[in-house]
């Protein structure tokens, strides 16, 4: 009995080894992929701009819902340059396109 006990301890810790080292390594690749996509930037007023210009090019997206987007953001009026600049022409092609 003892004997069989100590033979399952070395094969649970070989075992809690190998699974705690795989753990590891999808939390790393989790967390590398995850920084690795569209990266945000740190301002926030750069984040602003990216994240209005992101909802503006999402598929379907209509004027009226680009206005309400847009009404959102001039809260922050300093953004509004960048977002013209980032963006100006999609923001342009949804209208185009509704109109």
């Amino acid at each position: 009995m003892g004997r069989t006990v100590k033979r399952w301890d070395r094969v649970s810790d070989r075992t809690g080894g190998g699974l705690r080292g795989w753990c590891l390594f999808l939390v790393m690749a989790l967390l590398v992929s995850a920084s690795c996509g569209d990266e945000q930037p740190p301002d926030d007023l750069d984040y602003l701009a990216w994240e209005v210009c992101r909802q503006v090019r999402i598929e379907g997206m209509t004027a009226d819902k680009v206005s309400g987007i847009l009404v959102d953001a001039t809260r922050h009026g300093a953004v509004m340059g960048r977002i013209e600049a980032e963006c100006g022409d999609d923001i342009a092609a949804v209208y185009r396109d509704s109109g």
